[in-house]
C-alpha cells in the first residue's frame, strides 16, 4: 500500500524544508512547533517569484521582499541585491540617455520651429 502524501513543512527560523515527521530542524536545530512552521505555498517565500518581481516589476523597490525571505542564503541576497541595483542603474541611465539624445532635441526643434 502506498504511503499517504505528506506535505513537506518549512522551518520558520531558517527556511529549510522539513519532512512531515520532523521533531526538530536538521539545519538549525530549532524544535518543530507546528504553530511556527510556515506554509510551503506562501507566495512571498517562492524564490522564483521573488526574482521575477525584482527583475521585471519593481527593480530595487522589491529589496524588502528579498531580504525578508528565508529561502535565500545571505550570499544569494547580496548577489541579487548587487545585480538588481546594477540593472536598475542601467535602465535609468538608458532612459535618461534616450531622453537627452532623442527626445529633448526633437522638442527643442519643435519649439524653435513654432517661435
Amino acid at each position: 500500500m502506498d504511503k499517504p502524501l505528506v506535505a513537506d513543512l518549512i522551518c520558520a527560523d531558517c527556511g529549510t524544508t522539513l519532512p512531515g515527521n520532523s521533531v526538530s530542524c536538521p539545519s538549525c536545530g530549532e524544535r518543530c512547533d507546528t504553530g511556527r512552521l510556515s506554509d510551503p505555498l506562501r507566495w512571498e517565500e517562492n524564490p522564483t517569484l521573488i526574482i521575477c518581481i525584482l527583475v521585471f516589476v519593481t527593480l530595487f523597490i522589491g529589496f524588502p521582499l528579498l531580504w525578508r525571505s528565508k529561502r535565500f542564503s545571505r550570499f544569494s541576497k547580496i548577489m541579487w541585491t548587487i545585480l538588481v541595483t546594477l540593472e536598475t542603474v542601467l535602465i535609468f541611465w538608458l532612459f535618461f540617455w534616450f531622453l537627452s539624445s532623442h527626445l529633448f532635441p526633437t522638442i527643442r526643434e519643435a519649439l524653435m520651429h513654432w517661435s
